[in-house]
């Protein structure tokens, strides 16, 4: 619930938060814009302090922030879409943590399996066909999507450098990145059960 101020009124910041809520409720691309940009920094610090791994704490992240997208129409306006990401991410961390260390086993078995010094032919044809199925995710993504990524990937820009070249804030082109790396994880994996642990090798693949 919202705490009231002094003359028993919502404060600004809780009638925005509702506001952002009617707007999320709605369906409005433009409001999950806005609560990632108001809360994955805030959250991704809890998500690391409890996982101890960056990358299974953006993981648990994006399972929140789709959550939030698909039961949108639960929000309830009289608590904080603050308060809903908190507890979504509390109940994932948990479920995480429970599985985390068969996780890790199982990323280091598949980083073994395919080291630099493996060289056989079989599985040079396996990784081409990774690449080959990156690529067709790739061209899946949205076009502003897209060229976020090629110039974060291919050219290796920075946010800031990116969002020079494009026109952007620096905040769209963070939210527009990690929803493509987002995609094309889920991509690579439900097309070729390509572990979360072997994206970025495959993205180093194809530069």
């Amino acid at each position: 619930m919202y705490p009231n101020s002094t003359n028993g009124s919502l404060p600004e910041e809780a009638i925005a938060d509702r506001a952002l809520t009617r707007r999320l409720r709605e369906g409005d691309t433009d409001a999950y814009e806005t609560a990632f940009r108001l809360y994955h920094r805030y959250l991704l610090r809890i998500a690391v302090r409890y996982l101890k791994d960056e990358d299974l704490a953006e993981d648990a992240l994006q399972e929140v922030f789709v959550k939030l997208w698909l039961f949108r129409d639960r929000l309830d306006e009289s608590h904080s879409i603050k308060a809903f990401l908190s507890v979504a991410l509390k109940n994932q961390v948990l479920n995480d943590l429970r599985s985390q260390k068969r996780r890790i086993l199982h990323h280091l078995a598949s980083l073994e399996n395919w080291s630099e010094e493996d060289h056989s032919t079989e599985n040079q044809q396996v990784w081409r066909e990774y690449l080959d199925i990156l690529t067709q995710g790739i061209s899946y993504l949205t076009p502003q999507r897209r060229e976020v990524f090629r110039l974060r990937v291919e050219e290796g820009l920075t946010n800031e450098e990116v969002a020079d070249r494009l026109n952007l804030s620096v905040n769209t082109v963070k939210f527009q990145f990690y929803h493509a790396s987002k995609f094309l994880r889920h991509y690579l994996h439900r097309e070729a059960a390509v572990p979360s642990a072997l994206f970025f090798a495959v993205l180093a693949g194809q530069l």
